[in-house]
């Protein structure tokens, strides 16, 4: 088992606990949040590619939140809490349909197996670490989840470049 870190952003929100996890499972690795960083533990080359598809999605749902801002949809919401409420709805829809994007993506190689073993590594390296579930909300604003949907397809993810015989698609473009 190997593991790779990255500084985490300080924020815990349930979005990103989620698109972790969701990434953790696609990549056969374990996510620990400790304080500023995020560990994954994983088999070579998952721990690496969980973490450059957590920078990536991160990275791409910010981007279509300052999209989404710009929307009538949201401008028309009248005071503040109504406007959070409407991006944290946006963001479920997003983060959704990217979870799905990546078991789509990663069907073949996804293991229970190696999902085991690596949550077991990362319990006897980090004894004292427990399992955070996010807390789930349901949606308010059925037009911002919606608009994350559709968010979420524009993100371009593939499988990569692998060794096989058969050409894979980089970037989301086809092969």
């Amino acid at each position: 088992m190997t593991e790779a870190a990255s500084t985490a952003d300080p924020e815990q929100s349930a979005w990103r606990l989620t698109l972790t996890g969701a990434i953790g499972k696609a990549t056969n690795t374990a996510a620990l949040f400790d304080g500023r960083t995020v560990l994954f533990i994983g088999r070579d080359p998952g721990p690496e590619i969980a973490l450059y598809l957590r920078d990536l999605c991160f990275r791409s749902v910010e981007r279509e939140v300052e999209w989404f801002r710009a929307t009538e949809f949201y401008r028309r919401r009248r005071n503040t809490k109504t406007r959070r409420r409407a991006l944290e709805d946006f963001r479920i829809g997003m983060v959704a349909r990217l979870a799905v994007r990546l078991r789509e993506i990663f069907a073949a190689t996804i293991s229970p197996k190696q999902l085991l073993l690596a949550r077991e590594a990362l319990k006897k390296r980090h004894p004292d670490t427990e399992l955070v579930k996010p807390t789930r909300r349901d949606p308010k604003f059925g037009e911002a989840v919606q608009a994350g949907l559709v968010a979420g397809d524009r993100i371009p993810l593939s499988h990569g470049v692998s060794s096989s015989a058969a050409p894979l698609a980089i970037a989301g473009g086809k092969a």
